[in-house]
């Protein structure tokens, strides 16, 4: 069913609506497995790489660079060049290796001016005392500026000498001479006619943005810094990998860095699966030949995973910022106890700017913390070092070691902080084989410095993968006090559900703001109360969630209604990341199948019984409903070794000998409690959120993970 519902949504906007597709087929071109991907490439098909994939060789470190290469190099025959690459290639080479350089250069140049705006600041702040006659005063100031000017020369020695004069990157021409050896003679040439024809195509393709190419346009994205003709550049890369498709009768591996919207489907920021309408285009146009679109990062796991070729740090690269993010967010207090250690360490607090005078750091409240930047370090085991930005209460006291006693209570002042952490990631060997792999926890969490600014309070917005943080303001608690001052009225006339629903579009109308916007404000305050860190991308996804649960209908002019209440629903920030659902894990994916009946047993009551794919040990909830004599009750059970399960009896509740069931037409509903309740090893089958579960009886919340519900109905004679 979900198939069919997400085939059926895509179809409307296919540039052919009467061509015909096996949907299914070309699903799973969507987001391939690696079985899926293992046997698409070895098909027989062509792999086309897009030309950031080449470039980008000179944007990774030298052993990160080395390792794709090589493995690049292991597939060369499959690899075909068009000509809008070949073209593309030649052009950005020079920019993208000088590039390397410059901002190697730029970097020495912002150093040196830290170290002159350090050597200002200490001059400015011990000529005081110099001015004033304190003995060492300017020896003091001597050495500093002496010790400042060491470091501003051994940083430049280190970029000109060991960086700039050696051969710390990948070189250009290793990388020139890889893309070269694979340029042959082709049919893609395309005369100025064929060009003229493409623009003309372009044209109307972008105006009702037809995929791909049109996020080039600056008209239609701002960022875009192509103008002329080049904005037709994929658009002509596209015509040439489906001609290749049909002069050459194969199939093709289409690997591009260039995650938009024109190639993939988006969540947040975050590629899906390619553009279906691209999929149907390329089969209808290369004479039924297939396609499959991947990202660099995919292409590269999957790749080495079929020549069994190691690629640790290439990996490790692709993927730091994600697997940091995470680790951060699931840490969270781990690295503030951290801080408070490091805090008390080495006289680190007189670095805390208070307002009174501490000596020790006691704790930090209501933090808002989000990762800045990551960068790696490899050994015998990972080191990330991530910077961080933050706000939160810090709250110290002074503590007087010789009467052994605090002087005064707690000072508590708002900050804004960053700091840089670093922690490990060790690697676990997997087999007798020596073979070994990373584990997906951290250890060894330590403070390198942290630099912090007193704030009045620490209402900052911060983003990161997570979303937009903030605190509220005067407007969200008016509107928090006016839902609240409304909802028991409502609540005594309606009940819960319909109670909430009432109350925010009571409140959107009183306030003249969408319904997001009044979510938003109330979840910002009730969060701040609850010491809740949301982001309000976060929040908007709840917020979804939400007015499906208690049928707030939403229609194609995002209004949003209920019950003869109407109010804007306004725009939503992106999913986050850390609330999507992941993909199944390779090889691990659980078609959920259930067959079930209804016996009556001798004394007229009922039992469910059935079978499902579903692990040894799943726990199931099976309800038995009527709405004509308003029964209801649940069974809880749990799937056999053999795959079958089997309910209490159900009995008529209101005859105390528990008769049997009154006639009429009963609905019976299984449904799987979330995977976090679940026992540990139907978890590990089941996956994070449940991502292994796919079939027709499976739906996606983006809160608790993927849902199981399957129904049916009975009839009691």
């Amino acid at each position: 069913m979900e198939l069919c519902r997400l085939a059926t949504a895509f179809r409307q906007r296919l540039p052919n609506r009467n061509s015909r597709v096996d949907y299914e087929r070309v699903y799973l071109m969507y987001s391939p497995s690696l079985e899926s991907f293992k046997s698409f490439y070895a098909s027989g098909s062509l792999i086309v790489l897009d030309t950031n994939v080449y470039l980008d060789l000179l944007r990774y470190s030298k052993t990160a660079s080395s390792e794709i290469l090589s493995l690049l190099q292991e597939i060369s025959v499959k690899i075909i060049v068009p000509e809008q690459v070949r073209d593309e290639f030649i052009k950005n080479l020079p920019v993208v290796s000088g590039q390397r350089i410059g901002d190697i250069k730029n970097a020495n140049k912002e150093l040196k001016l830290s170290i002159e705006a350090c050597k200002s600041s200490i001059l400015t702040q011990l000529d005081l005392l110099i001015r004033r006659g304190f003995e060492k005063s300017q020896e003091i100031a001597d050495n500093a500026i002496a010790e400042l000017e060491k470091i501003k020369s051994c940083i430049n020695d280190f970029i000109h000498n060991d960086i700039v004069k050696t051969d710390a990157f990948l070189s250009a021409d290793a990388v020139n001479t890889f893309f070269q050896s694979l340029c042959s003679p082709d049919d893609t040439h395309y005369p100025p006619s064929k060009l003229l024809d493409i623009y003309k195509d372009g044209y109307y393709r972008y105006k009702y943005r037809i995929p791909p190419g049109y996020m080039d346009d600056p008209q239609i994205n701002k960022d875009s810094s192509k103008d002329g003709v080049s904005i037709f550049g994929d658009l002509i890369l596209w015509n040439q990998i489906i001609d290749i498709a049909k002069s050459q009768n194969r199939a093709v591996v289409f690997v591009t860095a260039d995650i938009k919207e024109d190639w993939f489907e988006l969540s947040g920021k975050q590629p899906i699966s390619p553009r279906l309408e691209l999929v149907n285009e390329f089969e209808e146009r290369s004479n039924g030949f297939s396609i499959c679109i991947m990202t660099a990062q995919l292409f590269i796991e999957y790749l080495s995973a079929i020549l069994s070729i190691n690629i640790d740090t290439a990996l490790l690269e692709m993927q730091m910022d994600d697997f940091a993010d995470i680790q951060v967010r699931n840490k969270q207090l781990k690295i503030l106890d951290a801080i408070v250690e490091w805090a008390n360490t080495d006289e680190n607090i007189l670095q805390f700017p208070f307002v009174d005078e501490v000596n020790k750091l006691v704790k930090i409240s209501n933090p808002r913390i989000v990762v800045k930047n990551v960068a790696l370090q490899t050994s015998d085991e990972v080191m990330y070092l991530v910077l961080l930005e933050g706000t939160a209460d810090f709250t110290g006291v002074y503590y007087d070691e010789k009467l052994q006693r605090y002087l005064s209570g707690d000072i508590e002042s708002s900050f804004l902080f960053d700091a840089r952490i670093s922690f490990k990631r060790p690697y676990t060997d997997t087999d007798a084989n020596d073979a070994r792999s990373l584990t997906n926890d951290i250890t060894d969490i330590s403070i390198d410095r942290v630099i912090l600014e007193a704030v009045p309070d620490a209402n900052i917005p911060l983003e990161s993968k997570r979303g937009k943080f903030v605190v509220p303001n005067d407007d969200d608690y008016e509107v928090y006090a006016y839902m609240q001052s409304v909802w028991d009225l409502y609540e005594s006339k309606h009940g819960v559900d319909v109670a909430e629903a009432f109350v925010y579009f009571d409140a959107a109308n009183h306030f003249n703001y969408s319904l997001l916007d009044i979510y938003r404000s109330f979840s910002l305050v009730q969060n701040q109360q609850t010491k809740i860190n949301l982001s309000l991308n976060e929040i908007d996804a709840l917020a979804l969630n939400r007015f499906a649960d208690i049928r707030i209908f939403i229609d194609e002019t995002r209004v949003a209604s209920f019950r003869g209440e109407s109010a804007p629903l306004g725009e939503a920030y992106p999913t986050p990341e850390n609330m999507l659902i992941p993909p199944p894990e390779t090889g691990k994916e659980l078609t959920v199948e259930f067959s079930c009946c209804v016996k009556q047993t001798e004394n007229a009551h009922v039992v469910v019984k059935g079978k499902t794919s579903l692990p040894t040990d799943t726990f199931l909830m099976i309800t038995l409903s009527c709405k004509e004599h308003a029964y209801i009750a649940q069974s809880k059970t749990s799937v056999q070794s053999d795959g079958t399960f089997l309910s209490e009896p159900f009995s008529n509740k209101k005859n105390k000998n528990g008769s049997g069931l009154m006639a009429g037409k009963y609905k019976v509903e299984i449904t799987v409690p979330i995977v976090n309740v679940q026992p540990d090893p139907v978890k590990l089958i089941m996956g994070r959120k449940g991502r292994n579960l796919v079939g027709e009886f499976v739906k996606q919340d983006s809160i608790t993970g993927k849902t199981v519900n399957y129904s049916l109905e009975h009839v009691v004679p």
